[in-house]
């Protein structure tokens, strides 16, 4: 079953489906953990950035090439590598990232 998140690309929006297919389709150019590290050096490359994007847009069944995710890439840099990471994330977390919800801690009276 196909995990799906809805983004927005130049004022677009688009499904993208993060699942095995899409992790099978990235890791046909290069592996989840080289993209991964270069998010670690701050070293991430636009062509990889574009294609997890493609990779997420034809796993979802948009209609787009890779050189039109390519144009868009280059509209705005800075959120297709937010959304490339939390795509990839995605994929291999089991879901988008949610906010931890802090539990009440309750005290144990140590009574017997």
């Amino acid at each position: 079953m196909s995990r799906r998140l809805n983004i927005k690309l130049d004022g677009v929006g688009y499904d993208v489906a993060f699942d095995f297919k899409f992790i099978e389709r990235v890791e046909s150019k290069f592996s989840l953990t080289e993209f991964l590290g270069g998010i670690q050096k701050g070293n991430l490359k636009i062509s990889q950035v574009a294609w997890v994007l493609f990779c997420g847009l034809a796993s979802a069944g948009e209609k787009i090439t890779y050189e039109e995710v390519g144009d868009l890439v280059l509209k705005d840099i800075g959120e297709a590598n937010l959304i490339a990471v939390d795509l990839v994330n995605s994929s291999i977390s089991g879901g988008p990232e949610k906010p931890i919800k802090k539990k009440k801690a309750t005290a144990e009276s140590g009574q017997e």
